[in-house]
Parts: C-alpha cells; sequence; structure tokens
C-alpha cells in the first residue's frame, strides 16, 4: 500500500520470543517467522487495516489502528457526537485492538479515547 507523494507505511514488527517475531508491513496481516525467516506459525493474525503500532505482552498483541477501518461492533452500541448512529460504520477513533497470539482472533476491542456505551 502506498501513501502519497511515493512514502511507504513503515513496517511493524514485535518481539514474541528469543527465536520468534512477529511482523506487519504494507498489508493487513502479521506472521510470525523465525530467526532463520521462515514463518513459525500457520496462522496470520488478521487486521481491518495496516496498524500504526504493534507491541507482544504475555501471549497478547496489542496493536493500534488508525481512526476509520475497524467496524462499528452491532453489540455495543457505540455513538459519536459526530455522525448519527445509523451512518456511522466505522469506529472513527483511533482503536487498541487486544489479539490472542495462541488464537490469533481478537479478545478486546477498545476505542481511544474510550468511548461510552449508547444508554438504551
Amino acid at each position: 500500500m502506498m501513501l502519497s507523494r511515493g512514502a511507504k507505511l513503515k513496517p511493524n514488527m514485535a518481539r514474541l520470543s528469543e527465536t520468534e517475531v512477529l511482523g506487519a508491513k504494507d498489508r493487513n496481516q502479521g506472521f510470525v517467522v523465525g530467526v532463520d525467516g521462515k514463518q513459525t506459525k500457520p496462522n496470520a493474525i488478521d487486521w481491518p487495516g495496516p496498524p500504526d503500532e504493534i507491541a507482544y505482552v504475555s501471549t497478547y498483541v496489542f496493536s493500534i489502528l488508525p481512526p476509520g477501518i475497524v467496524p462499528v461492533p452491532d453489540d455495543e452500541g457505540y455513538e459519536s457526537p459526530a455522525l448519527p448512529p445509523t451512518q456511522q460504520t466505522t469506529i472513527p477513533a483511533p482503536v487498541v485492538q487486544v489479539i490472542s497470539s495462541v488464537s490469533t482472533s481478537p479478545v478486546r476491542t477498545l476505542p481511544f479515547p474510550f468511548l461510552q456505551p449508547a444508554v438504551l
């Protein structure tokens, strides 16, 4: 993916162990590779868009995703003052997404600054 004026997205890397790193570059996927440069885990981590930053703590991958790429969850009822609730399809703020490194699926998605759930 290219940005304007030929700039490329920076590669993101997070150290998982002495022999493995998680790498994400230019795409919406992260791959775990070993010291030999070969993929060591069969499943990739999928993001809705390229993460701005990634970090690893214990068995979780924390990623910062830019505004407007993470879909609004159906069951959360988030509202933003910028758009009527019926027109919101993505979260209009940066998002912290916590992903299990074991299952490679999202565990928690948190808009930042934290949005309040809508009152029913």
